[in-house]
């Protein structure tokens, strides 16, 4: 708790550990910039912005109670503090069989902190209490705690529940998060990542209909983090690894098959055939190292399909702007040509 009122600026990525890694230096060699798409005007920022003036909000992480401020900065800091040189470590090595137990677990704290301290996860906190506000109103207006429901749709009261969210669930999810396989990915020489106001991105292949398919405990969930321009962190449900070991054993026993099917009668295989045997032979390969790498392996080489999914990612799940290295928002614009209001819609309750 602190007693001044003073504002400042509190980042929802932060700069050291993050922030920095997506930024480049401009000729005067005096501080660090990026390249900012604000994705709800679909346009490029004019001016290449400092890292210290994006990507956060004056006193987000800060709420006056009485003559008080609560606030959990210094404590996310901390964390920033400890986590920036695992990540710093993971990028020299381009590696991540240079973490220790405790380094995983450190930067499995700092990736659930992350996700639950972005202002997407703020904005559903915000539309839930609202909506609940709204409702008891009118159902129930004469309801002896509606004054208390109506307290926490403020703006005050909002903020202090998704402090307190940070506060009690980031422990539980870093466990879950710890507990799923990791993979790091490598961007094309020609393509970098970006990084949005909420890094943490999730997909799923599964469909799980009305109960959603996203979530950290979900099956087949996926876990994205950029942990700079050159290199995103994955993390997998163990149903994912599972899947594609099961399609790994059956692409190497198809292509054990049409093996044997070449050297027993090489006259009888099509040029169709060959094709296939290149193909399918290729497919088991990839996967195969993908596999051995996980946990402890090398950066996984992107493609280009790679790139726009992870940078898809990034601009589905802001809230509003994405930063790069680089001026390569091209992928950006058209997505929000496609679809001006796009976007992952994700609810609280």
């Amino acid at each position: 708790m602190r007693n001044d009122a003073k504002a400042e600026m509190q980042h929802h990525v932060p700069k050291a550990a993050l922030l920095k890694n997506f930024s480049f230096e401009k000729p005067n060699g005096k501080s660090r910039h990026v390249f900012l798409f604000d994705r709800l005007k679909g346009k490029l920022i004019p001016s290449q912005p400092s890292v210290n003036n994006v990507l956060g909000q004056r006193n987000f992480y800060s709420v006056k109670l009485g003559e008080s401020i609560y606030s959990i900065e210094e404590g996310l800091t901390a964390l920033e503090d400890a986590t920036s040189p695992i990540i710093s470590k993971i990028i020299t090595n381009e590696s991540l069989e240079c973490l220790s137990d405790k380094d995983r677990a450190k930067l499995s704290t700092f990736i659930t902190a992350q996700w639950l301290r972005s202002p997407k996860i703020r904005a559903s906190q915000k539309t839930f209490s609202e909506t609940l506000a709204a409702k008891s109103r009118r159902i129930a207006p004469e309801a002896s705690n509606l004054s208390e429901i109506e307290a926490h749709a403020s703006e005050d009261g909002v903020k202090l529940s998704s402090i307190r969210l940070i506060e009690d669930l980031t422990g539980n999810l870093a466990e879950i998060v710890y507990s799923y396989r990791w993979l790091l990915h490598r961007a094309t020489p020609q393509q970098s990542f970006w990084i949005s106001d909420c890094p943490v991105v999730m997909h799923s292949q599964e469909d799980f209909g009305p109960y959603g398919s996203l979530g950290f405990g979900v099956p087949g969930i996926q876990l994205t983090m950029p942990l700079s321009s050159d290199f995103a962190l994955s993390i997998w449900h163990p149903k994912v690894v599972h899947d594609l070991t099961k399609d790994y054993d059956e692409r190497l026993k198809t292509f054990k098959h049409l093996k044997i099917k070449q050297a027993l009668a090489p006259m009888t295989v099509s040029l169709e055939a060959e094709a296939l045997i290149l193909e399918t032979e290729k497919k088991f390969r990839s996967l195969d190292f993908l596999l051995d790498n996980l946990d402890i392996g090398t950066a996984i080489p992107s493609s280009s399909e790679n790139m726009d999914h992870f940078n898809s990612l990034q601009f589905n799940w802001s809230l509003r702007f994405i930063a790069s290295k680089n001026d390569d928002f091209v992928l950006a614009a058209r997505m929000y040509k496609d679809n001006p209001g796009g976007g992952v819609s994700f609810r609280m309750d």
